[in-house]
């Protein structure tokens, strides 16, 4: 834990900018109570400076340069060490109005306070042993997830559940180094000899159950970021009509007019937990429309840079060459096809589109809605990874997270080579200090401060 200078008090709004019924000052240090009392008068007249934490008064706040009212407040003590940050907090709810926030935070800056930086409360926080990192991305998280399911596993991860199992991991690497440490350092001394076969299962153990959490790497982050869905296809075969159903919304203009869509569309929706951006793109034809045709190249650089490819293709009438050429790419691509307007009498089937691509297929009618929920279990099923994790297991929702297991487990794959060779015990000892050091710097137990800023700046100023 690192101490902060005593004389270094922040503050900033913790409410998003905007009108509001109300806003949030947040205060955190050492100087916090004697900040906010220059400013504050309690209604009952009781003195800022001895309320004991966790109490509630309501009162104003007055400038003391000007002697002007900024606004009647509640105002809320939390000493040190009880409070989020670990510090003195002291938190304003004050009206709404972002000219009265801003006049409050000039006055606590003017009388002492500087501005927080970016996610500097939660930095604190963390500094001060209140949250480990993997809570504190947590936090972090929660306040950004785009849907239900992204906001449970925030939750999840906001409550320690990673971070335990991380610490129980890192433990569990601990006690095996620990007799081969002893058995190098005292070479002469009575020290009882290691089984190199019991290390060797013991460090199988834990490479097990750093698979185990990787298994759910994909799906994990993919709650928290998304992934986005390019719904192609050539002109009127339906992709505006799947994206409004899609989206629950008349979002796309839609007409039996061909090249209605000549730009790409994009919305974010809610399929089962998981935060999808659907791009509706413009039809991929041969035209001599130059509008028409910058649509398509901009449908084409939409699919190249997309997670999944949806293929829209029309029933009721006989494959095409541009039928034929998306099929094609599907092939080499993460996709799912929709086959379309099954409600009418065509030439293609399901057996016609087989012939030429083998992978998910979803026959359904976009305007009657009919197969719509059968085609978002495809796309998840499709995007998301097959192996489901033990219910015990907490996802991992970063690309940081999932990168230091993986290297974590090099380090124990060379460390259980290592005892299986019977080589040197200071060569596995190596990797099994590699592996600590490397699950410590997910949690934050081993960190540099180029690790925090990178993680802080993410934040916003007032968490």
């Amino acid at each position: 834990m690192i101490s902060l200078p005593k004389s270094d008090t922040i503050c900033a709004i913790a409410t998003p900018s905007g009108e509001g019924g109300l806003g949030v000052i947040r205060v955190s240090g050492s100087s916090a109570v004697a900040i906010v009392a220059k400013l504050f008068l309690s209604k009952k007249e009781i003195s800022l400076v001895s309320v004991p934490s966790r109490r509630a008064l309501f009162g104003r706040l007055i400038d003391p340069q000007t002697g002007k009212l900024l606004d009647e407040v509640i105002c809320t003590v939390m000493r040190a060490p009880h409070s989020y940050t670990g510090e003195d907090v002291v938190e304003l709810s004050a009206h709404g109005n972002p000219h009265i926030l801003s006049r409050i935070l000039e006055s606590l800056i003017r009388s002492g306070a500087r501005l927080a930086e970016r996610g500097e409360f939660t930095k604190r926080a963390f500094l001060n042993g209140k949250l480990d990192l993997t809570q504190a991305e947590g936090v972090m998280d929660a306040v950004s997830a785009k849907t239900v399911g992204g906001i449970e596993s925030a939750l999840d991860q906001l409550d320690g559940k990673l971070g335990r199992y991380l610490k129980g991991l890192r433990q569990a690497v601990l006690a095996i180094l620990s007799p081969i440490e002893a058995c190098i350092d005292f070479p002469e001394e009575e020290v009882p000899e290691v089984s190199r076969a019991e290390l060797q299962l013991q460090v199988g153990e834990v490479v097990e159950k750093i698979d185990e959490v990787l298994k759910g790497a994909n799906a994990g982050r993919l709650l928290r970021e998304g992934f986005s869905s390019v719904i192609v296809g050539k002109p009127n075969v339906g992709k505006s009509s799947l994206l409004n159903a899609l989206l629950r919304e008349n979002r796309a203009i839609v007409t039996d007019i061909p090249g209605t869509t000549r730009d790409t569309i994009e919305e974010w929706s809610d399929v089962q937990g998981i935060p999808m951006r659907f791009i509706d793109t413009a039809g991929i034809r041969g035209t001599v429309d130059a509008i028409e045709q910058i649509g398509i190249s901009r449908s084409k650089e939409a699919l190249a840079k997309g997670d999944l490819m949806l293929l829209v293709i029309d029933r009721s009438v006989p494959l095409e060459a541009h039928d034929f050429e998306l099929l094609n790419i599907a092939r080499e691509k993460k996709s799912v096809v929709v086959l379309n307007k099954m409600d009418l009498e065509g030439p293609v089937g399901v057996t016609e589109v087989q012939a030429h691509y083998s992978g998910p297929l979803v026959p359904l009618s976009i305007l009657k809605e009919d197969g719509l929920e059968s085609l978002e279990k495809q796309i998840l099923a499709t995007v998301l990874d097959h192996n489901e994790t033990k219910q015990d297991t907490p996802l991992v929702t970063r690309m940081r997270h999932q990168e230091g297991l993986e290297r974590a487990k090099q380090f124990l794959t060379e460390a259980g080579k290592t005892l299986e060779a019977r080589l040197p015990l200071d060569l596995a000892a190596g990797d099994l200090r590699g592996a600590a050091d490397t699950i410590g710097r997910i949690t934050g137990e081993n960190y540099t401060e180029d690790l925090l800023a990178k993680i802080f700046a993410e934040f916003c100023i007032g968490k």
